[in-house]
């Protein structure tokens, strides 16, 4: 779009973030789309721009059930657990994980959706391997959790499936209340979608992970169409995600979103009333989440350290 829309979404933004009546996320949302409801931007950005607010709609709908889609990211992240407890018992894997759920920022949302017609990694399950293994290893044990979780979860390979339910229900070390919690999670119909292997197949910066978006079926009683982005790397690919002045996150946005990250900053926080977002400064400044993103679960899980 070009710099005069991007200024007036810049505004309504401000806008709706200095309303005395906006105290959250949600209420950021449906002044912002409000406010752009009158706007009528130039031709060359009408369709972008139309595209734009009807994301805005989808976050707000996506947003205002973020309590149910948080509890089904803590099942998600919880049955993970136990997969991994499984594989280490079954397949002698020896798997220490670092096990993290966490929802994305309204910022980097709203940013992406400048950029994409769709955000799908609103919430999220990032799983990093620990073990001082070689990488070639590490890679391999990293891509057969991945692969055991979506064969448990989606039910692709019932083999999996049948064995780790099998042994989740005759475990005398589990108690009745997991064995229930366990059930009802594998009875949600996800299926997987968007799987990328960032492994075998880098992306220029170099960046290496599996991705793929847990999906709950839209006939579902269970949050139809609701989406959970699982991530699985070495720490050594986390570290190097996080570090590599290539790679980071930040770079990321540094580099590429650099103008649009600006549509969505606020540079006075004096007149803004939200709840626990009075600076950038730290999370402990933004406890909605609307700059920092979000953590819900953080969990390490090994031979070791179990549950």
């Amino acid at each position: 779009m070009e710099q005069k829309t991007l200024d007036r979404i810049h505004q309504a933004y401000v806008d709706a973030c200095e309303n005395p009546d906006t105290h959250n996320i949600i209420d950021i949302l449906v002044e912002l789309y409000d406010n752009l409801l009158s706007y009528t931007p130039n031709s060359n950005d009408q369709k972008d721009f139309d595209i734009f607010l009807r994301n805005i709609e989808r976050a707000i709908n996506t947003r205002k059930r973020t309590f149910e889609i948080t509890n089904l990211v803590s099942d998600v992240l919880f049955c993970m657990m136990y997969i991994t407890i499984w594989a280490n018992d079954v397949y002698n894997l020896n798997l220490d994980l670092n096990l993290i759920a966490r929802r994305k920022s309204l910022e980097s949302e709203l940013v992406k959706l400048l950029e994409k017609d769709q955000v799908h990694d609103r919430f999220g399950v990032r799983t990093i391997l620990l073990n001082q293994f070689s990488e070639d290893i590490n890679t391999q044990k990293l891509r057969a959790f991945s692969e055991y979780c979506i064969n448990i979860f989606t039910s692709r390979n019932r083999k999996d499936l049948t064995d780790f339910t099998k042994w989740v229900m005759t475990n005398p070390n589990i108690n009745d209340y997991t064995k229930e919690r366990i059930h009802y999670i594998l009875n949600i119909p996800f299926s997987f979608k968007r799987y990328k292997d960032y492994i075998k197949n880098p992306k220029p910066n170099g960046y290496q992970s599996i991705h793929y978006c847990l999906v709950v079926d839209m006939y579902s009683d269970w949050l139809p169409g609701a989406e959970i982005e699982c991530q699985f790397r070495t720490n050594a690919m986390h570290q190097a995600a996080v570090n590599s002045p290539k790679q980071s996150h930040q770079n990321y946005k540094n580099e590429i979103l650099m103008a649009h990250r600006a549509v969505f900053t606020i540079e006075d926080f004096s007149k803004v009333n939200i709840v626990g977002f009075t600076s950038y400064n730290s999370v402990d400044d933004d406890i909605d989440g609307i700059h920092w993103y979000k953590k819900i679960f953080n969990r390490r899980i090994s031979k070791t350290l179990v549950l």
